[in-house]
């Protein structure tokens, strides 16, 4: 399910970005190497970050590719005039773009099925992206979190190297976690970062940053659909399954606190009602409504689009709980669940190599 949060919102789909970019490998005729202790390479490479922050202040595009056990190639644009950026990630053959809005909002490109089916659902198969409005959404957040200076802020207390060429470009290299993660930084003679490299521990990433005006198109009005809309949608995908959840799962409860004794009606309705609360509460939309009706409860569900209702009774007979359906379900999914199931990555990289990467709402 398309669950934006703050942290979405200020870094989540902005760190990232696209192509295979390595360190320069030709070689340079008049190169200079000195070792640079931790304070000196941690103020050295301040200076770059400094530098390259304010290079960054018209605009950049940034491009990253990892291999090894976290395998993904994506870009990153930022168009700082108009305060919008744009990412496209491509992980295990699976596609995520957004779009940052400063004082507007996050979109996010449908990357789930169950979204998808979704809006195909509710008639509107044409949408490719969801739209969660923030307003207090701070861009020069968002920039501060993705830029080329992020990248500079990881284990850089280390001593080092520092290469001048004949050409005034600079490389710097250090070692970190105790020589098991090798970092390398290229700097233009303008003292700007334009590409790093991160290997160790199974992993290898490069970065690359072109700096300049850029231009970023957000997505039309056409083909987007609000968040709230598209969760709420993607609920009633799942109402059949929610309805017969709560009727029957909400059952088996009753039972087991009768203990064998006589089911109350009075403690059948709570129950039920308990249990349509906690199931609505994970959907983030009210689908399953409880009504009484004699000696039990009513427990259905009507999807605003398809105008299909499901419904079930359940009640108290001595005993027992009697469960009986009284509409024919809608074809649902099998289980009860938000839709979307969160990628979690492998390992903690530095934050600024992979914040934000998009990988909540994917499937």
């Amino acid at each position: 399910m398309f669950r934006p949060s703050r942290t979405a919102l200020a870094a989540t789909t902005l760190s990232l970005a696209a192509g295979v970019f390595a360190l320069p490998a030709a070689a340079y005729a008049a190169d200079t190497t000195t070792n640079l202790n931790a304070t000196q390479m941690a103020a050295e490479l301040k200076t770059v970050a400094t530098a390259s922050t304010s290079a960054a202040a018209g605009g950049w595009r940034n491009a990253v590719t990892s291999t090894g056990f976290l395998s993904l190639t994506g870009s990153m644009v930022f168009d700082t005039a108009h305060q919008t950026a744009s990412s496209r990630v491509l992980m295990d053959g699976h596609l995520m773009v957004a779009y940052v809005a400063g004082g507007r909002g996050l979109y996010a490109n449908l990357s789930d099925a169950d979204q998808r089916a979704a809006v195909k659902m509710m008639g509107r198969p044409e949408v490719k992206y969801a739209f969660a409005a923030d307003p207090t959404l701070d861009f020069a957040t968002v920039v501060k979190e993705s830029g080329p200076a992020s990248v500079l802020a990881d284990d850089t207390d280390n001593a080092g190297t520092k290469t001048v060429h004949d050409d005034g470009s600079t490389d710097y290299a250090f070692s970190a976690l105790s020589g098991q993660v090798n970092y390398s930084f290229h700097v233009d003679p303008a003292g700007s970062l334009t590409s790093a490299r991160l290997a160790g521990e199974g992993l290898t990433m490069t970065q690359a940053f072109t700096y300049g005006p850029q231009t970023v198109t957000l997505p039309a009005a056409s083909v987007t659909i609000s968040a709230a809309t598209l969760t709420r949608g993607v609920a009633y995908l799942h109402m059949s399954d929610a309805v017969r959840s709560v009727a029957k799962g909400g059952a088996e409860v009753v039972r087991a606190k009768a203990h064998g004794h006589t089911v109350k009606v009075a403690s059948l309705r709570k129950i039920i009602k308990h249990e349509a609360k906690v199931n609505n509460t994970k959907l983030q939309v009210k689908v399953v409504k409880v009504k009484n009706v004699s000696r039990g409860v009513k427990v259905y569900a009507t999807n605003p689009w398809t105008h299909k209702t499901v419904s079930y009774t359940v009640k108290a007979s001595g005993r027992k709980v009697v469960v009986h359906r009284t509409t024919a379900a809608a074809a649902g999914l099998a289980t009860v669940q938000a839709a979307g199931t969160a990628r979690h990555l492998p390992v903690d990289l530095p934050s600024g190599w992979l914040d934000g990467l998009l990988v909540a709402a994917v499937k």
